[in-house]
């Protein structure tokens, strides 16, 4: 028995050793998951947030090119109609001859 109980005490103190070791590491690990995960959710919301600007961004921008088409539109739609009227005046010979008539008057002047 003596030739036995030092090598018991060691594998005793040995095992005792690696069983705290184990809890402390898997408490350790524990919180450190914790940590992560609280990081991650903080990162998620993070990026969530740079979301919502950036869609709101490019909705302002869609909107801008929207309101950008329609003055657009409205303008090439008033020249269109200008160009009409001024071509269909144009065909009328009553309209043509007063034209003819103040490029006389203005060549006489000169």
């Amino acid at each position: 028995m003596r030739e036995i109980l030092p090598y018991a005490v060691s594998v005793l103190t040995a095992f005792i050793a690696a069983v705290s070791s184990v809890f402390i590491s898997r408490r350790e690990t524990k919180t450190e998951i914790e940590k992560l995960i609280k990081q991650h959710e903080f990162d998620l919301e993070t990026e969530r947030e740079k979301h919502m600007h950036e869609l709101e961004k490019q909705e302002l921008e869609h909107k801008h090119q929207i309101d950008m088409l329609k003055i657009e539109a409205e303008n090439k739609l008033g020249s269109d109609v200008l160009n009409t009227v001024f071509s269909e005046a144009m065909k009328m010979p009553e309209t043509r001859n007063q034209i003819l008539q103040g490029m006389r008057s203005s060549k006489k002047m000169k």
